[in-house]
């Protein structure tokens, strides 16, 4: 009788490396696109401004921070929401949209937030704090920052090495009311220290849709855009040293410094 030998060529290896190849793709993180609302004014905890950034910089984006505070910790009769931050907030690593324009409208606060053809800017939320910064950007994802009053630190929106940062519909160095002026050493501060950051958006993005609403206004500080390092950034469709009605006078140091080292 003759015995013969078959030989059976094992499957399980490429099986075991179907599923490691499967397994891998299944842990590898992805993008997300989660929002985190701020639901009070107090400076850290549970539905702070503080932990939004830091919740929003834990998750791969691009996110959105959106506000919904209630109306017991604002102005009621005019609708303003205040934080005043104690310390510096995190630096923001991720893509990011910081949304004031969500924030609910709450007694006399006009409809609009940002500017309109007949209504002036008007934000409902008012960030401050004696700190260094407000908002620190090295994203290399894009940061929009939209809908707020921003004061008192030295650098309320700072852009540094890598950061690309979009600044519309902010009112910078004065409050809501018009009562206070905050100040500021620059309140867009892109690549002030040191390093090269993407090309920032501060006002219109020149793309002929809501050009109107997309403008800030900078008053009472030093220098309302300083672009000091970085090609390509746009400065456009804002109103410097005016209050937000684009009539009274309301001075700042120097409208828009740029340094040799920033071009186009």
């Amino acid at each position: 009788m003759t015995t013969r030998l078959v030989m059976i060529t094992p499957e399980i290896p490429r099986f075991a490396t179907f599923f490691a190849v499967v397994f891998a793709m299944l842990v590898v993180p992805t993008a997300s696109a989660d929002t985190f609302t701020v639901s009070t004014t107090a400076d850290s905890g549970a539905g702070s401004l503080r932990q939004a950034i830091e919740d929003a910089n834990a998750t791969l984006g691009p996110d959105t921070i959106s506000f919904n505070i209630p109306s017991d910790q604002c102005d009621i009769f005019d609708g303003i929401c205040e934080i005043e931050v104690l310390s510096d907030l995190p630096e923001i690593t991720n893509g990011l949209t910081i949304d004031g324009t969500s924030q609910p409208r709450y007694g006399l606060a006009p409809d609009n937030v940002c500017a309109t053809a007949s209504a002036p800017l008007r934000p409902r939320v008012e960030i401050t704090g004696s700190v260094d910064h407000l908002f620190l950007v090295t994203s290399a994802d894009v940061v929009t920052i939209r809908g707020l009053a921003l004061g008192r630190a030295n650098y309320p929106v700072r852009a540094e090495s890598g950061g690309r940062v979009v600044v519309q519909c902010n009112l910078f160095g004065r409050s809501i009311d018009g009562d206070t002026r905050f100040g500021f050493t620059s309140a867009v501060c892109v690549g002030c220290f040191g390093g090269t950051p993407n090309p920032a958006i501060v006002g219109t993005d020149g793309d002929g849709a809501n050009d109107l609403a997309e403008g800030n206004v900078f008053v009472a500080g030093a220098v309302g855009v300083s672009i000091d390092a970085g090609n390509g950034s746009v400065i456009a469709g804002n109103l410097f040293g005016v209050q937000p009605d684009g009539v009274t006078p309301d001075a700042v140091g120097t409208g828009v410094y740029i340094r040799q080292s920033a071009r186009n």
